[in-house]
């Protein structure tokens, strides 16, 4: 396989990723599988996440999950 350039960007971006990795909160590990599904192109990974564990940048309120729906109010 050819050598391929990194950028200083690929190279921060990837010291933060192993941060993360190693580090055992969900939204740092569930910040990092999105990366990586956005990064591979793979939609399944991502809807997964997005499922399991709410987005912490998201500006809007977590979806209801079907557990949930009965502790709300009407």
């Amino acid at each position: 396989m050819a050598n391929r350039r990194v950028s200083s960007r690929t190279r921060k971006v990837a010291t933060k990723m192993v941060a993360a990795l190693t580090s055992t909160d969900n939204r740092t590990q569930a910040a990092v599988a999105r990366l990586e599904a956005l990064e591979n192109n793979n939609g399944a990974l991502e809807v997964f996440c997005s499922y399991n564990i709410p987005n912490p940048l998201s500006k809007t309120s977590p979806p209801i999950y079907p557990h949930q729906a009965h502790n709300q109010d009407h």
